[in-house]
């Protein structure tokens, strides 16, 4: 089947705010690659192919877009939509004004505050901070830009954008933005000549906003700028993870014939995430970027840190900045416990069942490489659920410890007893991470009493209610029957868990000045799509941890 076939009849509209074209001093790779990481040489590299690209589409297609405005956008991706299928090209900021009916807007406004997270020239080419302004300079009424950071503030400056908004305006838009009352005048920052008192009679706040759900700018924000400061409390954080915990294997999405009546509270009295998902669906990569904000290529961690990955130094940087170690230079007593899987193994190597062969997996984090957590009862990727390994916090390599216990359960008691002897210091807020292996493989590895609340699934009217899932008597399709009970009862187990932990921040006091986050790394397959497990790039992707 060929391209044209497909969108015969199609018309396709680029919503892009980038006029750049393809290749040349203003193409792609000359204005984008060092901002994205970029060597000159590679630059360079990126550009001369981009150009022999073009020529041989060009000769092939009759016709060549590459140098039209917005041929550059998103890294040529705008070329591809324009060369192949015809698309034409309008502002994608225009686009969103237009929807919002932007201008009508203005007519009743004193102040337009719009932004970025780094402002620089390239804001004033056809960016939205540059399309506010241009709107608004028609109405005559004033913008001023927010940026996390800023370079060339003087073209912004000179162009109608002043600088960044000072500090005091930013705790105010942070703690009185919701539901108080507006303030009569407030102070903007700009440059020397440009600050000043502001009254205010209506305003409008538009900013370009990036959602980074389970990621280190919405951890590390929240408590530090969204909560207010001095003599109020900051809030304590917990977040708690299960590995391979599906999105769908909530009881309150309504999908899975599974039990989870905590998580399913949780959701119902906070917000729940239907549409999240994992960037990167191995574990070491998902936790490195919970961790850091950062993509596997920016923080080192693209595969699992394991013995076949430790000769490419794969494994979380101990210079890396996560969002622990913010919170901890803030004044927060924190405890990892559970999983950690981002240091990789070396030898020799710690004597437990799964470093043994050809590849070894469990590894000690030293004290220097714990990202700002005092408090340490955690372990590599040690699997063995049922009967569970750790070091506590001031262990050496060779002293973990087995326990009889669950995972989840034992890791729940350890929670509870840092959240008893937290809430007893209120001069301190805490920060607690609770790591949960379970729902990961080794289904079977979980207490009885989950198990019997799943033995009257009939597994197989569950698999022909599902059209992803293989019919029986294929490695798949079998896979998932085997299963599917026992995942149900281990994310059952989690939730119970889970709900001890709620029940102890509450009769501790301290759960209504609490964020309570879950997330997991991954989900996985089980069987669905042809697929055993997450990581589809391996021969056997059930055996990536």
């Amino acid at each position: 089947m060929y391209l044209p076939t497909i969108t015969a009849g199609c018309q396709f509209t680029l919503a892009s705010d980038v006029r750049n074209p393809l290749y040349g001093k203003e193409g792609a790779a000359f204005t984008f690659g060092p901002q994205k990481g970029a060597t000159p040489e590679m630059v360079e590299e990126l550009d001369r192919q981009a150009r022999l690209f073009a020529d041989q589409s060009a000769r092939h297609m009759g016709k060549d877009t590459s140098q039209q405005p917005g041929a550059g956008a998103a890294g040529g991706l705008g070329y591809a939509f324009m060369q192949y299928l015809s698309a034409s090209v309008c502002s994608g900021a225009d686009l969103l004004l237009n929807l919002i009916r932007f201008d009508e807007l203005l007519k009743d406004t004193d102040l337009v505050i719009t932004g970025e997270g780094h402002a620089d020239s390239q804001t004033l080419m056809g960016k939205l901070p540059e399309r506010v302004m241009r709107r608004a300079q028609k109405y005559q009424v004033p913008v001023w830009l927010v940026a996390g950071q800023t370079d060339d503030a003087e073209k912004l400056i000179t162009a109608g954008l002043p600088g960044q908004i000072n500090l005091p305006l930013k705790d105010w838009l942070f703690t009185k933005l919701s539901s108080q009352k507006l303030p009569d005048k407030i102070y903007i920052a700009g440059s020397a000549k440009t600050s000043k008192e502001i009254s205010i009679r209506t305003f409008t706040f538009i900013m370009k906003t990036t959602h980074l759900l389970y990621t280190s700018a919405f951890l590390a924000m929240t408590p530090l700028a969204v909560f207010p400061q001095g003599n109020q409390s900051r809030p304590n954080l917990v977040f708690i993870m299960a590995d391979q915990f599906r999105g769908d294997a909530l009881g309150c999405m309504q999908k899975e014939p599974v039990q989870t009546p905590n998580l399913d509270k949780l959701a119902e009295e906070g917000i729940l995430f239907t549409e999240a998902i994992s960037s990167y669906p191995v574990s070491s990569p998902a936790r490195a970027m919970l961790m850091t904000g950062m993509y596997p290529t920016a923080n080192g961690v693209t595969g699992n840190c394991n013995s076949d990955n430790t000769p490419y130094r794969v494994e979380l940087s101990a210079e890396a900045i996560c969002w622990s170690d913010v919170l901890k230079q803030a004044g927060y007593s924190t405890a990892y416990i559970g999983k950690w899987h981002l240091d990789a193994p070396h030898p020799p190597y710690i004597d437990t069942y799964n470093n043994r062969g050809k590849v070894a997996w469990n590894e000690w984090c030293s004290p220097e490489r714990r990202h700002g957590f005092d408090q340490w009862i955690a372990y590599g990727t040690y699997d063995n659920h049922l009967k569970p390994m750790y070091w506590d916090t001031e262990a050496s390599r060779e002293d973990f410890y087995y326990v009889d216990q669950w995972g989840p359960s034992y890791e729940a008691d350890r929670a509870i007893e840092f959240i008893h002897k937290e809430s007893s210091q209120s001069d301190q807020p805490f920060a607690l991470v609770v790591s949960m292996n379970p729902p990961h493989t080794g289904y079977e590895l979980v207490p009885d009493s989950f198990k019997q609340r799943y033995a009257h699934i009939d597994v197989e009217a569950l698999a022909s209610q599902k059209p992803y899932i293989p019919a029986k008597g294929t490695p798949e399709g079998d896979y998932f029957r085997t299963h599917i009970r026992n995942y149900y009862a281990c994310i059952t187990g989690v939730d119970e868990n889970i709900g001890r932990i709620i029940r102890t921040l509450k009769e501790c006091g301290v759960f209504d000045n609490t964020l309570i986050i879950f997330s997991s790394d991954h989900g996985i397959c089980m069987g669905g799509h042809g697929i055993e497990g997450k990581n589809v790039s391996t021969k056997n992707p059930c055996e990536s941890r």
